[in-house]
């Protein structure tokens, strides 16, 4: 019972944060996403909100969602982080970070890392997932639950 008003309570903020299952088809009318701007990530049936951040490896990105969703598989490594191959670079430019909970990070180019708790290492930023505990974040991303599929989508505008 707990788990399914919760479940409700975080589906009625999260869209009205403007992410939805039907966030799939990219910008009308030739727009594009930019820096600042909010990305949908989904994992199963959960949806969160992303601001994106403001590096060419975001922008990148926004450019690729724009034209369709991006999917990957991510696993837990670390204990704090979920991290997968996107299957294609963006542009990296790593530098050191202290990541905390909800950063989305570029790690070699290639790879997602999605923080569910904290690390610092050479990254590039790529967003963070808002308006989420870090709670929140270990059960979205079945944090220590093993492998998770991974969809980030645009918003509509």
């Amino acid at each position: 019972m707990r788990h399914t008003i919760l479940a409700a309570a975080c589906c009625l903020f999260l869209g009205a944060a403007g992410c939805t299952h039907a966030d799939t088809a990219g910008t009308e009318n030739g727009g594009s996403i930019s820096a600042g701007q909010t990305v949908c990530l989904h994992i199963a049936e959960d949806t969160a909100a992303v601001q994106l951040a403001d590096s060419a490896a975001a922008q990148e990105l926004a450019r690729r969602l724009a034209q369709g969703p991006v999917t990957y598989a991510a696993h837990d490594y670390g204990g704090f982080e979920k991290v997968g191959s996107l299957g294609f670079s963006l542009p990296a430019d790593d530098r050191r970070i202290a990541a905390k909970a909800g950063d989305i990070m570029l790690y070699q180019g290639n790879q997602l890392v999605i923080f569910y708790g904290s690390n610092s290492w050479s990254y590039t930023p790529i967003g963070t997932i808002t308006g989420l505990s870090q709670s929140e974040l270990k059960r979205l991303l079945r944090a220590g639950q093993g492998n998770i599929t991974v969809m980030l989508t645009a918003e509509k505008p």
